[in-house]
């Protein structure tokens, strides 16, 4: 998948008119490349991702 098409993919997912299937085929890529940059694209919105991990290893 280009650059172009991972940002019309997103444009596309944001209308709300469009599934990752209709996406894939107007784009003429895969549904799993679709749903792999929705995917990174919620990751990115959520942000990072800290863990605390409490107790002692003793």
């Amino acid at each position: 998948m280009t650059l172009v098409q991972g940002a019309a993919c997103l444009i596309l997912w944001e209308s709300g008119r469009f599934d990752t299937l209709d996406i894939a085929r107007a784009l003429n890529v895969s549904e799993a490349d679709v749903c792999r940059v929705l995917d990174a694209a919620k990751g990115r919105q959520r942000g990072p991702q800290f863990m605390v991990i409490e107790g002692s290893l003793a």
